[in-house]
């Protein structure tokens, strides 16, 4: 792949041309995980992914670098393809599993989508339970995610939390009334998940 890239850039290629989303080579290699590729585009060339800055933003929850490179362009409803072994994530979801609830409203006035479900079904409340982000599933609540979604395998935020031990998330969703006897597509409920997992 780099010896491909530096070829095409050695011939004079625009570094900087856009595809129809605004997207750039360099931005293209971040979100499809080719670090090499980025590695060396920032070396080689006077190319920076403007992407790739703002997800690490998201990542350490710095909002002044997050709507700076928001300023400059990057699209907040962009999908990474992978991000930590999941597929169809956008920033809310990663903000969520970064446990880093002050950007999401930063993100959401920026035009991210909410209620974005990834490809296994999960939007950024189960993330938020499965990973014992309380703050943020409370953050997410107030935006009116509904707390009896299901992801592709039935399961509810209620699940996730009970499944992983979170106990101050499963309280929280308890208090804004999650069904606590929701069924997942094997008929397993939320406290047969703890049981299982010793929770």
């Amino acid at each position: 792949q780099v010896e491909s890239v530096e070829a095409m850039v050695s011939s004079g290629v625009d570094v900087s041309a856009t595809d129809k989303d605004g997207h750039t080579a360099i931005d293209l290699a971040w979100m499809m995980g080719k670090h090499k590729v980025v590695d060396w585009l920032q070396t080689n060339t006077n190319c920076r992914s403007l992407l790739k800055d703002l997800t690490s933003a998201v990542v350490k929850g710095d909002q002044g670098e997050v709507v700076a490179a928001l300023k400059a362009g990057v699209d907040a409803s962009v999908v990474l393809p992978e991000y930590r072994g999941y597929c169809d994530m956008n920033l809310i979801s990663i903000a969520a599993m970064e446990d880093q609830a002050e950007v999401i409203d930063i993100l959401q006035r920026a035009g991210a989508c909410i209620d974005h479900r990834n490809a296994n079904g999960e939007s950024a409340l189960h993330i938020a339970a499965q990973c014992g982000s309380s703050q943020v599933l409370r953050n997410l609540l107030a935006h009116g995610l509904d707390v009896e979604a299901v992801s592709a395998y039935g399961w509810t935020s209620l699940h996730n939390a009970a499944h992983h031990g979170h106990s101050p998330c499963v309280k929280l969703l308890l208090e804004m009334n999650a069904f606590p006897d929701a069924q997942d597509w094997d008929q397993l409920t939320p406290l047969m998940l703890a049981a299982q997992q010793d929770q």
